[in-house]
């Protein structure tokens, strides 16, 4: 007993000891356990657009301010943003607003007093710099109508004078300026269909349309109701050959039923869900869809092109900062489902990385997904779904990371088709609406930064944007700006003619594109091709002097290689080459070829020998001997290949068949294809009788 009372003495003052200790590192409130406040922490905020303001109309890449529940946020310069269907810098966001708020105002903000409201989403860091407190500066923002509205119901009637659709009570008309899928018509530029990715489509991910013509006095060739059967929602295509060129260039030419190269068109009773804002016409409201989705399972063939894929949902894990102690959402929370017309061909899927330096899209390789087949083995035909496993996953690295803007999905290792709509069948590239980003250690703790800066595409810039380069976001939405790398940017391959004096190796738009990197030192180098001295190597724009050809030489290829290496400490970003051609100088002189000789019997059946002598100013590299005679009143020549002997000589050998009088000359060629003059213009000939 006295054993156990000390026992229990020994437990209770453990447990003071314990509380006290909590107490020191969570005590009350005088302690503030979350101040001095930490330089730079996340904030993600969606709501209405109150204000928008644009610091400089003149410059395309220009930032400004957002105003959204009563913060004021700096939207950074060089903001490139995500609209439902496509992207925007913030600059375009005020240029192509429809009247009449565009070019000064976005008619999006509720101080612009537009007919319905807009949400907006935005993440980015609270910073406090320079002695600012509480500067919230954007990194993502994604601007929509209000992101969960959509409108359901059944199409109750098609006007195909005007394109619109009646849906329940609504009239919905599709946002599609170039008409991919009915009459080419928009409210706002900003919230368009996607052109190369069918937001107008069934459940599967097939494009539907509306007809531009009324069926019931001419079909649309482009939307044929040949590509719907009757009573049917759920059916297969067929496999008809690829259209023909006419076709392409007509495709009313094409008399194919359930043709999977053209669009389906939606018909009275399909159930669809539509997205996007409502507007004012001058007959009242309606839907300006950037997105409708029919419920029908349209299929295509197995293993067969075209096959239409599509992403319904896309999220994206950020990963991990520099620091293990805390709780983050790491790559394993990627996750992309959608729909493929093909359920026998496996998704492939693919994060699309961007070169800053020229803009292209890199598929960086993620996964391969099956299709479920549908009952019995599975659920619902077509559909996929993808989620990288708990184990065996880096949580730190590749694939999953970095994050990327866009991902891609190719339906199996075919290469995209373009169809008759024009339209890019057996992929589909979406942007990404959802970052997740790193949590606190608790409840309670200190907020964490937003991890920005493994985010290439706002470190590094997005490459070229109707001709001017992008760049890291300023000011950096945090306390350091990650550093960024220099591009090479070597310029267009050339030519120049030979001995033609100084020629300029033009890499003055790596200047352009590395702003606002700061100092870069550029390095120009000779990679093949005859040497020359460059001058200037250490510059931007390097020279040298074109060397010189002899009359006849071969092109020459030289090719250079331009590096950019930023003094921000960054490694080499890229380095560039470019080609120079050097063309010889030109060879106009056709050889000269004396009369052939002829030796041996000048008899029928006995060989014969002819031989002539050819010159150039370069080379002869042919002859060519005929012989010519009349037979029973009609004329015929015979060539021969010469045969190239010492000094220019060029001989051949035949039997003569005939008896009569011969006519022999000689054409002979050089290596810039020109040619000795032949009859009837040549005097260099020989005539011999053969007995």
């Amino acid at each position: 007993m006295v054993t156990t009372a000390i026992g229990g003495s020994a437990r209770r003052l453990a447990g003071i000891a314990l509380l006290l200790t909590f107490g020191a590192l969570w005590a009350p409130t005088p302690l503030r356990a979350q101040l001095p406040l930490p330089a730079s922490t996340l904030f993600e905020m969606t709501g209405f657009i109150q204000e928008a303001t644009l610091d400089d109309p003149a410059d395309a890449f220009s930032g400004g301010t957002l105003t959204m529940n009563n913060h004021l946020i700096v939207i950074p310069k060089y903001t490139i943003f995500q609209m439902p269907a496509t992207s925007l810098t913030w600059a375009e966001l005020f240029k192509n607003a429809p009247a009449p708020w565009g070019p000064t105002k976005t008619g999006l903000a509720l101080s612009d007093k537009p007919d319905y409201t807009f949400e907006v989403t935005v993440q980015g860091n609270r910073v406090i710099e320079q002695g600012v407190s509480d500067r919230y500066i954007a990194a993502l923002v994604f601007i929509s109508n209000l992101s969960v509205q959509a409108h359901q119901g059944f199409i109750k009637s098609i006007d195909y004078t005007t394109g619109e659709l009646v849906v329940g009570g609504s009239r919905v008309r599709l946002n599609d300026p170039m008409g991919r899928f009915g009459r080419a018509t928009t409210h706002d530029a900003r919230f368009t269909i996607d052109e190369e990715n069918p937001t107008v489509k069934s459940e599967t991910g097939y494009p539907m349309c509306i007809p531009r013509t009324d069926p019931g006095v001419a079909d649309d060739p482009l939307c044929p109701q040949g590509n719907r059967i009757p009573g049917k929602s759920i059916f297969t295509m067929g496999t008809p050959l690829p259209p023909s060129g006419p076709e392409r260039v007509n495709p009313a030419l094409r008399k194919v039923t359930l043709d999977p190269w053209r669009a389906a068109p939606f018909q009275v009773g399909d159930y669809v869900t539509v997205r996007g804002p409502i507007v004012k016409d001058g007959t009242g409201q309606y839907i300006s869809a950037y997105a409708v989705d029919a419920n029908v399972g349209i299929f295509t063939a197995s293993g067969t092109q075209p096959a239409y894929v599509s992403i319904d949902v896309l999220l994206m894990g950020t990963g991990p900062v520099d620091d293990p102690t805390l709780a983050q959402e790491g790559a394993r929370r990627v996750r992309v489902e959608g729909f493929s017309t093909d359920f026998d061909t496996p998704v492939n899927i693919w994060a699309v990385d961007v070169d800053a330096c020229t803009g292209d899209g890199i598929d960086r390789f993620w996964a391969i997904q099956a299709i479920d087949p549908g009952a019995p083995a599975g659920a619902v035909a077509g559909r996929w779904r993808f989620q990288p496993a708990a184990l065996g996953i880096d949580l730190k690295g590749y694939p999953y990371l970095p994050p990327t803007r866009e991902v891609h999905v190719t339906s199996g290792w075919n290469a995209p088709v373009r169809t008759l709509n024009d339209l890019r069948a057996g992929e589909y590239t979406a942007p990404n609406f959802e970052f997740l980003t790193p949590e606190n250690r608790g409840v309670g703790t200190p907020i964490v930064p937003g991890n920005f800066e493994i985010m290439r595409f706002l470190t590094q810039g997005s490459g070229p944007r109707d001709g001017k380069y992008t760049g890291q976001l300023s000011p950096w939405p945090g306390t350091n700006p990650p550093v960024r790398n220099a591009c090479a940017v070597a310029g267009p391959d050339q030519s120049v003619k030979s001995a033609s004096g100084k020629v300029t190796l033009d890499g003055t738009q790596s200047v352009a594109a590395n702003e606002p990197v700061g100092p870069v030192s550029y390095q120009w180098s000779q990679v093949s091709g005859p040497s020359v001295s460059l001058a200037y190597a250490a510059t931007p724009t390097a020279t040298f002097t074109a060397p010189t050809l002899k009359l006849g030489d071969p092109n020459a290829a030289l090719t250079f290689q331009l590096s950019a290496t930023p003094a921000n400490g960054a490694p080499v970003a890229s380095s560039r080459f470019v080609t120079v051609t050097v063309t010889a100088p030109p060879d106009t002189t056709a050889p000269t070829v004396t009369a052939p000789t002829v030796t041996g019997t000048l008899k029928k059946g006995f060989q014969l020998t002819l031989a002539t002598s050819a010159t150039d100013n370069v080379a002869a590299t042919s002859v060519t001997l005929y012989y010519s005679y009349t037979s029973n009143g009609v004329k015929q020549t015979f060539p021969l290949v010469g045969k190239a002997g010492t000094t220019g000589q060029w001989t051949a050998s035949f039997v003569p068949t005939i008896s009569g009088t011969y006519t022999f000359y000689s054409v002979a060629s050089d290596a810039a294809g020109n040619v000795s003059p032949a009859p009837p213009a040549t005097v260099a000939s020989t005539t011999k009788s053969i007995q």
